[in-house]
């Protein structure tokens, strides 16, 4: 049987691995399967592969290829994370051109990541002025950038810390070639650990960092078409339980009777190494395999796109389950393709069943998790949450409870409320609000408002108000307050009016005259006091202004249809308003 390849020691470790790492928050206390239970469907299935690595889990072949220029470029930016130099020239950057942003970043440009591995300045001429010495220097098109740094490294002083980032980008660029150890496995503690390394990057499958798709990695894992390739690490990573291999480079790949094609490389993509590994295959299934024969040619080609092979057309399309499908997600897809390939579309669907890491069931025909693609724990063994509110998945540890109800913690922070009558947090919906106002005119922009869970509560009405029911507007279903039902309490300790001093009492005074008016009074108060204007108006020069306005757009209407073409800007209508007002 497969499972007896595994020894017993990698045994205990995907036993230590999915107890640390599998779980998103309290763990069941019963029903945990073995590591023998749980990789029963890696085992059904991965006996294609197995056959493909010559009867074993793992099969290794040294390398040795040119230097990927995006691992370089990658290189390179860690460089720049971490150089005093260049933190530096950053803050020299600041200090010069504060102000003139387009001149700061030019200068900042001279030390991108793409220029530095590139060794040569892709942009236009640069010229800048130094205030130190009024020394002006140039960064010509297509010079060295560390011409140019060594120049403002020596006009600073700071020849020895550009010394130590010369060298230091020297050896990020004499990295001519790629050696290492390529591996392709069908071992389950590889498909596990395939975005966890101790080679800094990560992505949305890791186990340690509760990736959001990493139950891909058990779809992969039981997957019998999809294998792991990697680059080792000269340290392996430690691990709970032992150590196991260091991933400094990984690619999933799909291998079919049909064809053989990688995935998206992580943390870089390379046309060589995806190569190696294609090639690698195919001299795999020449030798285990004699009765498939894929071609030695390296086709380029896109997804879900028909493409030609000399006098012959394909098209391939790719779907998963919860796994992460990173054909929607890169820009190089090569592949190798079987001498019995027929022309036309091809579907592939290359995702596993998903079992649960703590009881190892796959559930019924509809699955046994959750719509969360992070969970590798089904829902029978760690009850998942959906917020009340916004329907997303909760972590268990992550719950917030009200009202009976399940929380996500941006909900719980919006939309919910503490009541006034019971001084205990509610969900918003299961909650009155009620609008202190002067009149019921008053509802639909008061600013001062309380929520209560229990409407007209005896004992709250009575300690506050000196009515026993809130008041409800028909029209907008709104409750309602008036300023003179309220006692003190109510205006101070519900309300935050302080009623100590005279300035609290024109507080209140001037919110109970705002908030007695209609909207288009309280705009009319608000335009008034804010121009000096009297208030309550004159009615006479109100009336007047509107009959002013009115001859004014009759006189515009009739100007604007006997001389539409010969309208003059003085005919503007408000400077008609002008001509006619009395006033």
């Amino acid at each position: 049987m497969l499972r007896d390849k595994v020894s017993v020691e990698e045994m205990e470790m995907i036993d230590y691995y999915r107890s640390d790492y599998a779980y998103s928050g309290d763990r069941p206390r019963y029903g945990r399967a073995s590591t023998h239970e749980i990789l029963k469907y890696w085992a059904e299935k991965k006996g294609f592969l197995y056959q493909l690595l010559g009867n074993q889990l793992i099969y290794t072949k040294d390398i040795c290829i040119k230097a990927p220029y995006d691992m370089l470029e990658r290189d390179m930016g860690y460089l720049l994370d971490r150089d005093n130099f260049y933190c530096w020239y950053r803050d020299l950057g600041w200090k010069l051109y504060e102000d003139d942003y387009k001149s700061r970043d030019a200068f900042f440009q001279i030390m991108r990541r793409d220029w530095l591995t590139k060794n040569r300045i892709e942009g236009e001429t640069y010229k800048f002025k130094f205030p130190k010495d009024d020394k002006v220097i140039a960064a010509p098109h297509g010079s060295k950038p560390l011409k140019f740094l060594a120049k403002v490294a020596e006009l600073y002083g700071k020849t020895e810390l550009f010394e130590e980032f010369r060298l230091a980008h020297s050896r990020v660029l004499n990295k001519k070639e790629l050696h290492g150890e390529l591996v392709l496995s069908i071992h389950p503690l590889d498909y596990m650990t395939m975005s966890d390394n101790n080679c800094g990057w990560s992505s949305c499958m890791s186990w340690q960092e509760a990736g959001c798709y990493r139950r891909g990695t058990v779809e992969m894992m039981n997957s019998p078409i999809v294998l792991v390739a990697y680059l080792k690490a000269k340290e392996d990573m430690r691990i709970p339980g032992g150590y196991w291999s260091n991933k400094k480079w990984r690619q999933l790949i799909v291998v079919t009777e049909d064809f053989a094609t990688g995935i998206k490389g992580y943390p870089y993509e390379s046309k060589d190494l995806t190569s190696i590994c294609l090639l690698t295959i195919q001299e795999l299934a020449e030798k285990n395999l004699p009765n498939l024969k894929y071609s030695q040619t390296v086709i380029d080609y896109e997804p879900f796109n028909r493409f030609s092979v000399g006098d012959r057309e394909f098209s391939f399309e790719f779907e998963c389950g919860a796994m992460y499908n990173d054909f929607e997600n890169a820009d190089e897809f090569y592949m190798i393709m079987s001498e019995n390939i027929v022309d036309g579309n091809h579907y592939c669907y290359y995702s596993g069943v998903a079992n649960c890491m703590h009881c190892g069931s796959i559930g019924d025909d509809y699955g046994c998790f959750d719509d969360a693609e992070g969970n590798l724990i089904c829902e029978d063994c760690c009850p998942n949450y959906y917020c009340a509110e916004c329907g997303e998945h909760i972590y268990e540890n992550d719950v917030c409870e009200v009202d009976g109800q399940y929380l996500c913690s941006y909900c719980y922070e919006n939309h919910t409320v503490e009541t006034k009558d019971d001084e205990e947090l509610h969900l918003e919906g299961n909650t009155y609000r009620i609008h202190l106002v002067g009149t019921v005119d008053g509802i639909h922009y008061s600013n001062k408002t309380i929520s209560v869970y229990r409407l007209n509560d005896s004992t709250f009405m009575n300690t506050y108000f000196n009515i026993s029911e809130f008041k409800r507007d028909a029209n907008s279903c709104t409750y309602y307050v008036l300023i003179d039902e309220c006692k003190q309490d109510a205006l101070e300790d519900l309300f935050d009016f302080y009623l100590g001093d005279e300035e609290g009492i024109a507080e209140l005074e001037e919110y109970k005259i705002a908030y007695s008016l209609s909207s288009s009074d309280r705009w009319a108060r608000e335009r008034a006091l804010r121009l000096g204007e009297p208030w309550p108006a004159d009615p006479e020069v109100e009336n007047a202004k509107s009959e002013a306005i009115m001859q004014a757009l009759r006189k515009f209407i009739i100007n604007d249809f006997m001389e539409r073409e010969a309208i003059k800007p003085e005919l503007s209508f408000w400077t008609l308003v002008d001509e006619v007002l009395p006033f």
